[in-house]
């Protein structure tokens, strides 16, 4: 692998773990015991260009 290889998977890493800290740690709690999960999260994938993941 080189390094810009390297460097994008770092960055796509980064992107989803923030995307996943101000998305769904917030809410996960209510969406568990509530056993439902909401569709603003599919288009919030789309917002920050996470749809391949």
């Amino acid at each position: 692998m080189n390094t810009e290889t390297i460097d994008n998977i770092k960055m796509i890493a980064e992107t989803a773990k923030e995307f996943a800290e101000k998305n769904i740690r917030p809410n996960i709690m209510e969406w568990d015991e509530s056993q439902t999960f909401q569709k603003i999260f599919f288009t919030s994938w789309e917002k920050w260009d996470l749809w391949g993941l």
